[in-house]
């Protein structure tokens, strides 16, 4: 009955999950590096205006997410709204880095 069930079952999900780890992994397709490339630039640009290069890490968060342009509107507004836009913890400062 409901032991008899349970144990095929159990095979039905074995033989399913070892079918999977046996499947050879597909190459990486031609269009696979295009992809990277781009992602590693997105990577790169300021999380705010998504145009210039981050380059400007935030203190003391340490968060490296804004371009100097951005870093300095940030940082020219009230205290109170000086949050760091990854973790929206108080900026008390920033640091020009050269990357």
């Amino acid at each position: 009955g409901e032991r008899a069930d349970t144990a095929a079952a159990r095979d039905t999900m074995k033989a399913t999950s070892t079918q999977q780890h046996q499947q050879p992994s597909s190459p990486p397709s031609s269009n696979s590096a295009p992809l990277a490339t781009r992602d590693e630039g997105e990577h790169l640009k300021c999380d705010v205006c998504m145009d210039k290069d981050k380059s400007i890490p935030l203190i003391p968060c340490r968060h490296l997410c804004l371009c100097g342009e951005c870093a300095g509107r940030l940082m020219s507004g009230p205290s109170a709204k000086r949050l760091c836009p990854r973790c929206r913890q108080r900026i008390t400062d920033t640091q020009q880095v050269y990357l």
